[in-house]
């Protein structure tokens, strides 16, 4: 004789899974964990890749660090705009002609001397 499962369902318990069923809850769990356990790895591939071009630029602008640019004519342009400029410079002969030229201009520039 065939033993047969009543469907028997509370609120409390969990639904009845056949026997046939059964069987194929293994596999589903192991392949979603495997799944899973995939996208972690690559995850930190992906990282430990990003990680490392950053460190390869930053080697790169260590050694060949970006060309300086020259603001030469953007401080009155700065002023012009509304700017506060605060001129400052070692060398205060090249910093005095500088605030006098901004002053010229009609603008309140302020030239400090610095170390």
């Amino acid at each position: 004789m065939s033993s047969r499962k009543v469907l028997v369902r509370h609120d409390s318990q969990a639904p009845y899974i056949p026997d046939w069923l059964e069987c194929h809850r293994k596999p589903v769990k192991m392949i979603l964990r495997l799944y899973s356990s995939f996208i972690l790895f690559w995850d930190f591939c992906i990282i430990l890749v990003y990680f490392a071009l950053q460190m390869l630029r930053s080697l790169y602008q260590f050694v060949k660090p970006p060309k300086r640019k020259s603001v030469a004519g953007e401080i009155v342009a700065l002023a012009e705009l509304g700017a506060k400029v605060a001129c400052i410079d070692i060398n205060s002969t090249a910093n005095d002609i500088l605030v006098k030229g901004i002053n010229d201009s009609g603008y309140i520039p302020h030239g400090f001397e610095c170390d």
